[in-house]
């Protein structure tokens, strides 16, 4: 009598409901609200201690705002997830029938996985995609997949790969485990052949700080042309004040200059 594998959904996948997903679009909000150094080191601090949703929210959303660094990020992860795919056979071991059979079978997996996100569904794609996603963890430490096994005819398996946004995993045991609800503070743990961890050099916390004074700096820069980018008119009159020639005169000004305008007499410093 021949075996059949089925494969029930995980609790991951129960979790990711389309009620949860809907609540969790709903109530999203802007990580960059009142950012400042303060907001920033608080950030990196409790990402340190394993508190991994303040800082990759911000990571995330400065990636996705900063012109260099999402121009240098998706030169990046396009270049990594371009390069060539190879299933090589360990030296020595070429030509054996079952290294030869364990080759051709993973070059079948690689061949029909399927991948995409958890919350941007309409994005699909196959081992390209999966790299590119797997990417991320060169900015934020870690990147995320749930792996959804799939049976295929002739008793083969192939998966399907559901990138996870990091903010929905705690690291304060040393090992990433998965927040089940929005609201938890320490998670599940994640059984091994269910997830696929990606760790990286996690370079998005400096370009964060470079962001954070770029940005001061720009808001300075910004500060100072809305004061001072349109010159004030100073106009003189010998006309006594309230004087029909001085109200002419103000009128005048007024009309010509948008933000400070100022009548004086020939005699006021």
């Amino acid at each position: 009598m021949s075996k059949r594998l089925y494969y029930a959904p995980t609790k991951t996948q129960a979790d990711l409901s389309a009620q949860r997903v809907i609540s969790v679009q709903r109530s999203r909000f802007n990580p960059l609200r009142g950012f400042d150094p303060a907001k920033l080191v608080s950030a990196i601090e409790q990402f340190d201690a394993g508190y991994l949703g303040p800082l990759s929210r911000i990571i995330d959303a400065l990636e996705q705002r900063d012109d260099t660094w999402k121009t240098a990020a998706r030169k990046t992860k396009a270049s990594v997830a371009r390069c060539q795919h190879q299933v090589l056979i360990v030296e020595g071991h070429e030509g054996e029938p079952a290294a030869e059979a364990h080759k051709a079978t993973l070059e079948k997996f690689w061949s029909s996985i399927r991948v995409t996100d958890a919350f941007k569904r309409n994005q699909e794609g196959g081992r390209s995609l999966l790299v590119r996603q797997m990417m991320d963890a060169v900015g934020s430490v870690f990147a995320c997949h749930e792996i959804v096994w799939r049976p295929l005819p002739g008793g083969q398996l192939s998966a399907t790969f559901i990138r996870m946004p990091l903010w929905m995993f705690e690291n304060t045991t040393g090992r990433l485990r998965y927040l089940p609800t929005d609201g938890a503070v320490y998670g599940d743990d994640m059984p091994s052949g269910e997830w696929l961890v990606t760790v990286g050099d996690g370079i998005g916390i400096a370009c964060a700080v470079a962001c954070m004074s770029k940005r001061l700096t720009f808001e300075d820069w910004l500060i100072y042309s809305e004061r001072c980018g349109m010159p004030g008119l100073h106009a003189t009159t010998p006309s006594k004040k309230d004087s029909d020639d001085w109200r002419a005169l103000v009128s005048s000004v007024s009309n010509y200059g948008r933000e400070w305008n100022l009548v004086t007499n020939p005699d006021v410093k």
